[in-house]
C-alpha cells in the first residue's frame, strides 16, 4: 500500500495514545495553536490544510491525524467519542512538552 502524502505543511511527529499512533504536521512559530479535524467517513488533517497554511504564517500550528484517520494508525478497535478525547489531550501533552 502506498502510504499517503502530507495532507499541510510542515514537520512530522508521532503521538502514542489508547487509539494508536498519531500523525502530527507542526509548521510556524510562536504561540502553539492546534487544528482538529471532524469525525466523519473522509476526515483528516487535509480538512484543515488552508487553516493550517494561514496559521504557520502567525503561530506554531499542530495539526494531526486523530486515530483512524489520515495517516495515523488503524487499529481494529472501538473507536470512542472517550478514545477521541483521550487522544486530543495525549497530543496536547505532546504539543505542551515540545512548545514548554
Amino acid at each position: 500500500m502506498t502510504p499517503l502524502r502530507p495532507a499541510v505543511v510542515g514537520e512530522d511527529f508521532t503521538v502514542a495514545s489508547t487509539g494508536g499512533e498519531m500523525v502530527v504536521r507542526g509548521a510556524g512559530s510562536g504561540r502553539p495553536v492546534l487544528l482538529v479535524h471532524s469525525i466523519n467517513a473522509a476526515a483528516s488533517a487535509a480538512e484543515m490544510a488552508p487553516l493550517h497554511a494561514w496559521a504557520a504564517e502567525r503561530f506554531q500550528v499542530f495539526t494531526p491525524d486523530l486515530p483512524g484517520f489520515g495517516r495515523s494508525e488503524r487499529r481494529r478497535q472501538r473507536y470512542t467519542p472517550r478514545l477521541y478525547v483521550d487522544s486530543v489531550r495525549s497530543i496536547a501533552a505532546a504539543i505542551g512538552e515540545r512548545t514548554g
